[in-house]
Parts: C-alpha cells; structure tokens; sequence
C-alpha cells in the first residue's frame, strides 16, 4: 500500500495542469537561449574572435557594462535552465519516496569542471524516476537514445579541453570546437525536451 501512495495524485488536476504548463514553458525559454548562446559562440568561432576582441576591448576602455551585454545571453541562458531544473525536480518530488531539496539538485549542476558528470547523474536518475511513475500508472514513457546522455557526459568534458586549445587561436581546434559545441546543444536541447515530455504526462490529469 505503501509503494501505491508514492504514485498518488495528491493536488487538485488544475494545480497539476499548471505546474506542467510552467514546466513547459521554461523548456522552451531554457532551449530559445541555449540556442542564442550556441549561436553566438559558433559565430565569434566563423568571423575568428570578433566578439571577444570587441568585448575585451570594451574592457580595455573601462566600459565593464558592454562586457557585461556581451555575455548577458550567456548569464540569462544559465538562469534559464536552472529555473527550468528547480521546477522539474519540484514535481518529481510528488513521485519521490523521498523528496529531494530542488536547491540541493541545482548546486550540484553548478560545480566547476564536473559539471557535465553532474548532469548526466542527474538527467539520468530523472529519467529512471519517471520511467518508474509512468510504468506504474500505465502511461507512456518517452526515452532518449543512450548516446544522449552519455554525449552530455563525454562531450561536456570534450567541451573544456576544446576551449582550452580553442584560446590558442589553430583552426583545427576551433573546427573541433564547432562540432563538439554543435553535438552538446543537440544533446541537451533532447534531454531537456524529453525529460519535460515525461514530467507532463506524469502531471496530466488521469484518463475518465
């Protein structure tokens, strides 16, 4: 009986239709600015540094504000997605034996360097959890082909060796940086839409 209630709906189908509508709605905000960075990086990569040549020298001349609207999308893209995460891991605590801090979940996400091993621990044991709830309430389970989150996890850390050479300026590191840059953000624009899919259909109101 027990393991039945963890799967309950709780709260009133209105309350759940509207955590899954703001749900949605921050995956697709967190997707628009991850492909505005994206973008943007894959630009200042093909017109060889002109973006960060013009925000250093806005630096240079004691303008730290244009520094700051140079990286602005970046900063709002990572706001993005950890509003997008909070809200995530706040209603797959309604499927939880044992509820997660959603703070706890995003500092992890935030750690330097590991990050990408973050994310996919994460991603991963979101899915598994919501695999788990759909199975148990007979609804269908969206799933990510396995190179999905493992490019999160291989590519991420790809990622930070690219730009360290990436700042030595060859054309064969940026040529690298383009396409690992390229499979990062087609990889977490799928995890995050399907990880929103499953978490909607966990939070749709149930059949009649």
């Amino acid at each position: 009986i027990e393991g039945e209630e963890k799967y309950s709906y709780d709260d009133s189908d209105d309350d759940r239709a509207e955590a899954c509508m703001i749900c949605q709605k921050r995956a697709r905000k967190t997707i628009f600015w991850f492909m505005v960075c994206c973008t943007l990086f894959l630009v200042n990569i093909i017109l060889n540094d002109t973006l960060l040549t013009l925000a250093l020298i806005f630096l240079m001349f004691g303008a730290p504000e244009l520094l700051l609207l140079a990286v602005l999308p970046f900063l709002i893209a990572l706001y993005k997605f950890c509003r997008w995460l909070l809200c995530i891991e706040k209603e797959l605590n309604r499927f939880r034996s044992k509820p997660v801090p959603p703070w706890e979940t995003l500092i992890r996400t935030l750690i330097p360097i590991i990050f990408p091993l973050g994310h996919f621990c994460i991603f991963r044991e979101q899915l598994l959890l919501q695999r788990e709830a759909l199975e148990k309430n007979n609804l269908e389970f969206q799933d990510i082909p396995k190179w999905g989150l493992f490019a999160i996890l291989i590519f991420g850390f790809l990622m930070q060796v690219c730009l360290y050479f990436y700042l030595g300026g060859t054309i064969a590191a940026k040529i690298v940086t383009f396409v690992v840059s390229i499979v990062l953000l087609v990889s977490y624009i799928k995890v995050i839409r399907t990880i929103t899919a499953n978490t909607s259909a966990l939070l749709s109101p149930p059949e009649t």
